[in-house]
């Protein structure tokens, strides 16, 4: 973790290369089986990625659709199952959003 503290300490709250660190830490509890850690994480990436000065909205669209994707799947490893769907519907109307309904990702689960 002292990379991530390096990080904050360098880093904006809302930079996405923090809210990049803080879903792959999320990603990697959800691995060990941490899940409220890996839930924690994600969260505090999404909030980052929604505060993100980000000049591309489409890219920020983006990174949040893939970090809700992420706890969508959290939230379904806790047992959660109506967050996890409403996360996942979520990160499909973004991905939808961003990429079109015809996009090849926008059809499956490929957020």
């Amino acid at each position: 973790m002292a990379v991530l503290e390096i990080r904050r300490k360098l880093l904006p709250p809302g930079h996405p290369d923090l809210a990049e660190s803080l879903d792959r830490i999320g990603l990697l509890r959800r691995r060990q089986g941490r899940y409220k850690e890996a839930e924690t994480a994600i969260r505090e990436a999404l909030d980052g990625a929604a505060a993100s000065g980000e000049t591309k909205k489409e890219d920020k669209d983006k990174r949040i659709a893939l970090y809700t994707n992420h706890l969508g799947l959290v939230l379904e490893d806790r047992g959660k199952s109506a967050e996890a769907e409403a996360a996942f519907r979520e990160a499909l109307a973004l991905q939808i959003k961003v990429l079109g309904a015809h996009n090849r990702k926008s059809r499956g689960n490929g957020v």
